[in-house]
């Protein structure tokens, strides 16, 4: 996966959901237990030396499976490399708790899972078919040199929900779904 180092410090100084010193085992062979500083920052696992405040290392939560493997300690493994386990043990059998539920509740895949449920309550509720989506018209079709045959079919309707932003572009003259860029750009899908 390719990823700016720069970006990746900056957002492990930004506001935790949740930050201790756990001691945690690498997914090598013969790795030991060592106190590190962990923090979870949106969906990453950022994990410190306890006298550094760069991270040595950051764990991105999606595809994974979160395992109590006893009272105190909890794994995460990813779903291409199940044989690879990062092993965190707490202090406390709460603390290990606590933590499995925020690590599970970070995912990118638990919010979208949520949103869908929640989508599915109000329009159950209210009968209205896209209560969280907050309408707006994209840029490309908008703007001075845009047709009026341009403006016509194009409905852009943005949902936002945490860090992610989905973009879908109902074309009326086609009958085809489309998805915009987030600049304002639309192709076809």
């Amino acid at each position: 996966m390719r990823f700016n180092e720069k970006e990746l410090v900056l957002l492990s100084r930004q506001p935790s959901e949740r930050a201790a010193e756990l001691g945690m085992r690498g997914p090598k062979k013969g790795d030991v237990v060592k106190k590190r500083l962990v923090k979870l920052v949106v969906n990453f696992l950022f994990y410190f030396r306890t006298d550094e405040e760069e991270p040595i290392g950051a764990l991105l939560l999606e595809q994974c499976r979160v395992e109590r493997e006893d009272s105190q300690t909890f794994s995460i493994a990813f779903l291409d490399e199940a044989e690879r386990k990062y092993v965190f043990e707490c202090d406390t059998e709460e603390q290990c708790a606590e933590w499995i539920d925020s690590i599970i509740k970070a995912s990118y895949e638990f919010m979208r899972k949520n949103l869908i449920f929640y989508r599915t309550e109000i329009h159950r509720l209210t009968g209205k078919v896209r209560p969280l989506a907050a309408a707006r018209r994209c840029a490309k079709c908008h703007t001075d040199g845009a047709s009026n045959q341009q403006r016509s079919y194009c409905g852009m309707v943005t949902v936002r929900f945490g860090v992610h932003i989905i973009i879908i572009i109902n074309s009326r003259q086609t009958g085809r779904l489309m998805k915009g860029d987030g600049f304002g750009f639309a192709r076809q899908c």
